[in-house]
């Protein structure tokens, strides 16, 4: 496999939208377990920025909370 990335535009950030989609009970259960560790994943980045935390753990709390709401059992 070959990747190849290269700039457009100018380097500014674009807001974009980023769907995940899940195929089978397996990959729903493997993300919701993974996700299920929100209070800690941001843990793991050694940040020393509370804020940088803050919003990481939020970013994973919300990812978790979809995978909730979607809840199939």
């Amino acid at each position: 496999m070959k990747t190849i990335t290269r700039r457009i535009k100018p380097a500014i950030f674009q807001p974009f939208e980023l769907t995940l989609s899940i195929n089978t009970q397996e990959e729903f259960n493997d993300m919701l377990s993974l996700f299920s560790y929100y209070t800690n994943l941001a843990d793991v980045t050694n940040t020393s920025s509370p804020a940088v935390h803050d919003r990481m753990t939020l970013l994973c709390m919300n990812i978790y909370d979809a995978l909730v709401n979607e809840d199939q059992y």
